[in-house]
């Protein structure tokens, strides 16, 4: 039998070495920790050196060294310069809407306009370009048409041309005018500053005589405005349907040409008595090319 001395000797020995065996388990866990942060502190270092390389990289900028830095640097403001560069020139050539402004005759109006606005409305849904004309009674000059003012780009205004233009052409000149201009339904009008007028007409009429010549339709232009408020003149286009068409795709390419284009963006015209758009413009200019033709 093992003395009771022997027997406390050995439990404190027990003792002990379970406390050491807890102390090396504890030590042993804290190290395991700390290598555990360490090793996570050095996964998220790289992550962020992998992040800021990727976006380096992706922005032309170099770490390097001093002169790749500098070459970056230099070649992100080339390609700084070119984006700019790029902008100017997209804002030059897109310096906004076009502007198209087309006699409607009074009889004809309510055809382009629709029952409650309707047949306007989707013309301009389908064309992207938007529409206004003026009241029933607001007429242009020396004439019983309504103005319409259309604004939006090349595909647009040529859109509504022909829409209006085909509007009308189908449309049967009324008995009480048909002895004045029966032929109205053959007939489209354009309104253009006298810049505009000066391209289509072209040195000594070259340009207006080609456009006769290669569409088949008649074009004139009403005199010069006296009035000096009103700098724009009138071009009266006359054929059959195609005719009309392809002579009107050649004016809206000069509308589209001169930068003067929409300096005339006036819907009403109540006040002013200047030029004339009727069927026999007067004007010294359209009397020579017309009848040369």
């Amino acid at each position: 039998m093992i003395p009771s001395s022997v027997q406390m000797m050995l439990a404190q020995y027990q003792h002990m070495q379970q406390l050491q065996m807890a102390h090396n388990a504890q030590t042993q866990y804290a190290e395991l920790l700390q290598a555990a942060q360490k090793k996570e502190s050095a996964i998220k270092s790289e992550n962020a050196n992998n992040r800021k390389r990727t976006y380096n990289d992706f922005c032309g900028y170099s770490d390097n060294g001093s002169e790749d830095n500098q070459e970056s640097k230099r070649h992100q403001s080339d390609i700084s310069g070119t984006t700019s560069s790029s902008l100017m020139l997209r804002e030059k050539t897109e310096a906004g809407p076009l502007l198209l402004k087309i006699l409607v005759p009074a009889y004809a109006a309510g055809s382009i306009i629709g029952k409650c606005g309707q047949t306007i409305t989707q013309l301009q849904k389908d064309s992207g370009a938007v529409i206004k004309l003026s009241k029933a009674k607001d007429f242009y000059p020396g004439t019983t048409e309504r103005i319409g003012l259309v604004t939006g780009d090349a595909a647009a205004l040529k859109h509504v041309y022909r829409f209006m233009t085909e509007k009308t052409f189908e449309f049967p000149v009324p008995k009480d005018m048909a002895i004045q201009n029966g032929d109205r339904h053959k007939q489209a009008k354009i309104i253009v500053p006298n810049t505009t007028a000066g391209l289509i007409i072209g040195k000594a009429g070259a340009t207006i005589k080609h456009i006769m010549e290669s569409t088949g339709a008649k074009v004139q232009l009403s005199q010069k405005p006296e009035q000096i408020n009103l700098q724009e003149r009138v071009i009266t286009v006359t054929g059959e349907k195609s005719e009309l068409y392809n002579a009107g795709d050649v004016i809206l390419a000069k509308i589209k040409e001169d930068p003067q284009s929409g300096s005339c963006p006036n819907l009403s015209y109540s006040g002013f008595a200047g030029p004339v758009a009727n069927a026999n413009p007067t004007g010294k200019e359209s009397f020579i090319l017309a009848h040369n033709h």
